[in-house]
């Protein structure tokens, strides 16, 4: 719906707490393709993008590198201009579980 994003934000966030493994990151690539042509779509999304980024990050999986580069190019773009500290913060928290311990095999 066109006049009210809602709908669409709610849905592809629920995509987001509810999916695993790819389907969880099909889903933040939905939300940047969204919000890069949709512009009228970005309110709604910065509305949820704390929960999402505080909860739904999966910081253990071998997709780590592909959720940091979405959110620097989130963060490269000022996306979410309100959000800026807090995903700074979420890609510092992505480098250093990809940092290899010093020592450890």
């Amino acid at each position: 719906n066109a006049a009210d994003p809602r709908p669409v934000a709610y849905a592809v966030a629920v995509g987001i707490y509810t999916g695993t493994g790819d389907a969880k990151l099909a889903a933040w690539y939905l939300v940047d393709s969204i919000v890069r042509t949709v512009p009228s779509y970005v309110p709604c999304f910065a509305e949820l993008l704390p929960r999402l980024l505080l909860d739904h990050i999966p910081k253990g999986t071998s997709d780590r590198l592909k959720y940091k580069k979405l959110l620097k190019v989130w963060v490269n773009r000022k996306q979410f201009p309100e959000h800026l500290d807090l995903l700074k913060t979420v890609v510092a928290d992505l480098t250093r579980t990809m940092t290899p311990k010093v020592g450890k095999a």
